[in-house]
């Protein structure tokens, strides 16, 4: 397959699909940037998105040595939620 043919759409039905997708994402992610960028909140949401990883570890880790059930959702998302209100505050 060709780069050519994917973006003529002529590789089948799944790449038409993941290229539309893509396509799709791409435009409505620009758009989102850009209204954010304008508000002054850019910095904001890089800082929650970032912190969320380290509170995912976090709770996973202290989950292990706890004993408790490390792939707890509910226990990951307040790792996450603890971390990127931590660094929104310090921001």
């Amino acid at each position: 397959m060709t780069l050519l043919e994917a973006l003529l759409f002529s590789a089948g039905y799944n790449a038409a699909v993941v290229a539309l997708g893509c396509a799709g994402f791409g435009l409505a992610a620009g758009a989102l940037g850009c209204f954010v960028l304008l508000r002054g909140r850019a910095l904001i949401a890089d800082a929650a998105a970032h912190a969320t990883l380290p509170g995912v570890a976090g709770a996973f880790i202290l989950a292990a040595l706890a004993g408790w059930e490390v792939r707890s959702l509910p226990l990951l998302l307040v790792g996450a939620a603890t971390t990127a209100a931590v660094a929104v505050l310090l921001v």
